[in-house]
């Protein structure tokens, strides 16, 4: 996959054109040159930036402002006052412990500043505090669309010593120490690069949310509001509880509908409209995203697979399944055996955690490549055994990591493509395609697995926010659903028909496994 190294415009911060590597010699995740020479900005910046200079004077001006960490971010001429507080200055503040009064502020900023902190918790109720309740918090952590799940480290780990990479669980994070607070996701792409990152605004005052994202919507920016009364029920399989989260946009002028489908249940179309209006704007470019759902964990025929392979069977929707191998797969074959709309994929081998950190996988760099191999050879072996045609050589690592080194050699034992999480770097990597799950439904949280149809829309939404600011580098890129159908019940399955329908009827595709892989 080329890029051009060139920033599409001019920086939106200083208007400089000579850009650079980033930290580390790094390239945005679209291949583009991510440092502005003249400013110092980073994508984050840009962003924050970007969405700053779309809030109106009445949310700013006569405001005072507390940032972490020194950046252009913010505009010190349309604010009262701007203090900053950068690490290792005689003045610095611990964002763990501010010294600073309840509501000292107005807003309190920082960009990839938590992340760097033994104690997050702290950090997040902190700037809160500060902020009092008629304030805001404004930040961005970076990685929460890279990743389903928060990883917490005890040291300082990784190329820039974090001891938290984000996940897309990051909300959760943030009402798990701020429980009061509603929190607006502000999804953006930075106007240098394309690079898309969330900006998260939390604050007590809902209102004030509501009017950010109100903001936003006339300019392309999805915004989305979660407020703490209205988060899912954290259950098995899990239902919600009834009131869920609204995208932050002007309300319509018609009375809130809901669309009867041919399955029986209620579709609330105002929870799907974010996503209507996004495969919209597909359709302008001239494009039709396509769509494919791989489950998880298969060990053996179960009531819960049956129910989910029905679904994807009546609505046209080829399942591919990923087995894992060392396991008593009998049952499973005798019931895959002659069944359409079925494919069978290899989930690792025996899915145990081999990783020596907290980054959870069966083949981590740290494992040795002959052992590791030995066992995708054995899992082949087996899978082609029992499941014979329905196979298609897919291989499916176990919590979305894999070794670089092994994948390099899956080719050589006739695999065809690898399947992990989230958004991916290139198409191919060494011969075989790379084509990846984005959305959990349900998801999983700390409390277990929890499931509502507006999460799940906003994650799309997000995911092909990102893939349509790549352009014409990655646009093709399917967007994987992923689920684990023991935790699947009527809600999930309900919401799939409802999104198998909804985007084919917006223009989208559901092409058989095989096919993308092979057109990857």
């Amino acid at each position: 996959m080329s890029h051009s190294t060139e920033p599409l415009i001019a920086c939106n911060i200083c208007a400089g054109t000579a850009f650079q590597p980033g930290p580390l010699k790094r390239l945005s995740n679209t291949g583009r040159l991510p440092c502005c020479v003249a400013c110092g900005s980073l994508e984050r910046h840009r962003i924050a930036r970007r969405v700053f200079d779309l809030l109106p004077d009445a949310l700013v001006a006569n405001r005072k402002v507390l940032q972490f960490s020194r950046d252009d971010s913010i505009d010190p001429s349309r604010v009262a006052q701007l203090r900053v507080s950068e690490y290792g200055s005689s003045d610095s503040l611990d964002i763990q412990a501010i010294a600073a009064g309840d509501g000292s502020y107005d807003w309190v900023v920082s960009h990839h500043v938590v992340n760097f902190v033994p104690d997050d918790a702290k950090a997040l109720s902190e700037m809160l505090r500060v902020a009092g309740p008629n304030g805001a918090v404004l930040l961005t952590v970076g990685g929460t669309t890279d990743s389903f799940d928060t990883r917490v480290f005890d040291e300082p780990t990784g190329p820039h010593a974090a001891y938290k990479i984000y996940g897309s669980d990051f909300v959760e994070r943030i009402w798990k120490y701020a429980p009061k607070a509603s929190v607006l996701e502000i999804v953006a792409t930075d106007p240098c690069t394309a690079t898309l990152d969330v900006i998260y605004v939390y604050s007590e005052r809902t209102q004030l949310l509501a009017e950010i994202g109100r903001a936003m919507a006339p300019h392309n920016l999805y915004a989305r509001l979660n407020q703490p009364g209205n988060r899912p029920d954290s259950a098995n399989g899990g239902a919600t509880n009834g009131t869920t989260t609204q995208p932050a946009q002007p309300a319509p002028t018609t009375t809130r509908m809901a669309a009867k489908s041919t399955a029986g249940h209620q579709l609330d179309s105002e929870a799907w409209r974010p996503l209507i209006s996004e495969l919209g704007e597909w359709r302008k470019l001239g494009h039709r995203p396509r769509f494919w759902l791989r489950d998880d964990d298969a060990t053996r025929a179960h009531e819960r697979l049956q129910a989910l392979w029905q679904v994807c069977d009546d609505n046209q929707v080829t399942l591919a399944c990923a087995a894992i191998p060392d396991t008593s797969l009998e049952s499973l074959a005798h019931w895959a055996a002659g069944r359409r709309s079925l494919v069978m994929l290899q989930h690792g081998f025996n899915h145990v955690n081999r990783a020596k950190n907290a980054d959870s996988s069966e083949f981590p760099d740290s494992r040795e490549l002959e052992d590791a191999m030995r066992d995708v050879q054995r899992g082949q072996d087996r899978m082609r055994s029992l499941f014979k045609a329905q196979q298609l050589p897919v291989f499916v690592p176990p919590w979305g990591r894999i070794s670089a080194k092994v994948t390099a050699e899956l080719g050589s034992l006739g695999f065809i493509g690898v399947s992990g999480t989230l958004l991916r770097q290139a198409p191919r990597e060494n011969g075989i395609a790379v084509v990846n799950t984005h959305v959990l439904i349900p998801r999983k949280t700390e409390d277990g697995w929890a499931f509502d149809a507006e999460t799940a829309v906003s994650r799309l939404v997000t995911v092909l926010l990102a893939i349509r600011a790549r352009g014409e580098s990655d646009l093709r890129e399917p967007i994987g659903i992923n689920t684990h159908h023991a935790t699947v019940g009527t809600p999930e399955l309900e919401a799939l028909v409802s999104l198998i329908r909804l985007t084919r009827d917006a223009g989208a595709d559901w092409p058989h496994p095989a096919d993308i892989f092979e057109g990857a």
